[in-house]
């Protein structure tokens, strides 16, 4: 409902939003430029969303998109991510993503040796 306000009051640069299409949500820009937004509940606000959510979320979206990849979650994040807000792509600062990529390299070794 936030991204459906925040779009009509001009905050936010999409035109069209469509619920439950690849992601949670798919916006797009009156240019066609795509958004998806993955929106992960923890424990109603009390939890932390664990770094391989994340990362899982992030592949997942990859499968469909070049364009940004937006998590949304009422929990707290930790292995020294911080959230970003719309403005800030986490690509833009990859001192936050030495986490999500030790996740993906462990993950990596375990499937290969199993």
């Amino acid at each position: 409902m936030h991204v459906l306000v925040m779009s009509r009051a001009g905050v936010l640069p999409f035109t069209t939003l469509v619920p439950e299409g690849f992601e949670d949500l798919d916006c797009r820009t009156a240019t066609g430029d795509e958004t998806l937004v993955q929106v992960k509940e923890v424990s109603a606000g009390a939890g932390q969303l664990e770094t391989s959510r994340i990362r899982d979320a992030i592949l997942h979206a990859m499968n469909a998109t070049t364009g940004p990849i937006v998590i949304v979650t009422d929990g707290s994040l930790g292995s020294g991510l911080q959230f970003t807000g719309w403005d800030e792509p986490l690509a833009a600062q990859p001192e936050r993503c030495i986490a999500l990529g030790r996740v993906a390299k462990e993950r990596r070794a375990i499937e290969m040796a199993g």
